[in-house]
């Protein structure tokens, strides 16, 4: 009978294989290790999708019966949804959707956004809508809790000089600033007067808004360099927003052309305008001038002047003259005259003209004249 050999001699025999093995093993831990993927939370799948609202003009009820329900309605019909909890407090609302444990949530979360976005427009204005899918990485990570003093003080500490110093810290992919109270400007209306000026609170807010904005209008080059030219309108007391000039019909914006601003009127009267031309200090005839681009571009949809006095008529003025005006039309590169029509003595004349701002000053015009009976 042969004797029964033990594992210890078998491995003994073959130490070489068993050196190779360890070697291998080894080298494949070490690999994987430095190889491995790694992070605070692990990948988890949540079959939750969370969607905030934030409106801070509106009360509680405002936000549950105008954004909440609304929103609880439009997903109720996503696929896959097995519970909605919601939560409206002013200024806000938080609804959370849970799907089924099987649900492809790439898919769910796609559905989500696509129905929220159906039902927006039925949402008040000025709303900022966030879908997002519930993952550990959404967790905060540290919070600090900012005390004492002005709640509107402490928000601007924190959103202008705290949230940047952290945000550049090395690995930090988001930093939000919740809570508190932000710096506003009240506005009272008075109804009366918004109604003998024809206008709306909405057109008042507008007014507001854009003569608080600062944009850039342009560039002008000197000494080898591009300086930007911006218009700063922004309101820094209850002053600067009480001096704001508004009004119905009057519109002014950036232009899309060379000038700085353009604006638009919708109406423009006049009882009387006297029109002078200063006495030339040469007698030498005077030369085109190189261009006639403005600025500014004006646009006035219906112009009335009751009386237009012009030297080279004499004492008989220009009256009911009535015309469409666009100074800096097409881009700024024409000036235009249109539907005009105006009375002088026992004559009446009516038709249009335009000419271009650069040379050779292409000019355009038609006009018509009938006399009156007498």
């Amino acid at each position: 009978m042969s004797q029964k050999r033990s594992l210890f001699a078998l491995l003994a025999e073959q130490r070489r294989f068993v050196y190779l093995a360890v070697t291998v093993l080894s080298g494949a831990g070490i690999w994987s290790a430095l190889h491995l993927a790694s992070a605070i939370y692990p990948e988890l799948n949540f079959s939750r999708v969370t969607v905030v609202v934030e409106a801070s003009s509106l009360g509680a009820r405002q936000v549950m019966f105008s954004i909440t329900r609304p929103i609880e309605e439009a997903i109720a019909i996503v696929p896959g949804v097995t519970r909605v909890q919601s939560r409206s407090i002013r200024g806000g609302s938080e609804t959370n959707i849970t799907f089924a444990p099987k649900t492809d949530m790439i898919y769910a979360l796609q559905q989500v956004q696509a129905r929220v976005n159906q039902a927006r427009s039925a949402f008040p204005a000025g709303l900022d809508i966030e879908v997002e899918r519930l993952t550990p990485s959404l967790f905060p990570i540290i919070s600090y809790n900012l005390e004492g003093g002005d709640p509107a003080a402490l928000y601007d500490l924190a959103r202008h000089q705290i949230k940047p110093i952290i945000s550049r810290v090395s690995g930090v992919g988001r930093v939000d600033v919740q809570g508190s109270d932000v710096r506003e400007i009240e506005v009272i209306a008075d109804p009366a007067r918004l109604a003998a000026q024809q206008m709306t609170f909405a057109d008042l807010a507008a007014a507001i808004q854009a003569s608080t904005t600062v944009d850039a209008v342009g560039r002008m080059p000197k000494d080898y360099r591009q300086y930007l030219i911006v218009t700063a309108g922004e309101a820094h007391s209850t002053e600067d927003i009480a001096n704001i000039v508004v009004s119905r019909g009057l519109r002014v914006a950036r232009s899309v052309g060379a000038a700085w601003l353009r604006i638009d009127i919708d109406e423009l009267r006049a009882r009387r305008v006297d029109v002078k031309l200063a006495p030339g200090k040469s007698s030498e005839p005077l030369k085109p001038p190189a261009d006639l681009q403005l600025p500014v571009e004006l646009a006035a949809r219906s112009l009335r002047i009751g009386e237009l006095f012009v030297g080279p008529l004499g004492a008989a003025p220009l009256r009911d003259v009535q015309a469409q005006l666009e100074l800096g039309a097409t881009g700024g590169t024409q000036h235009r005259i249109d539907a005009l029509s105006a009375s002088w003595d026992r004559l009446r004349a009516s038709g249009h003209a335009q000419i271009a701002s650069r040379p050779p000053f292409a000019l355009t015009l038609q006009l018509s004249a009938q006399q009156d009976a007498a």
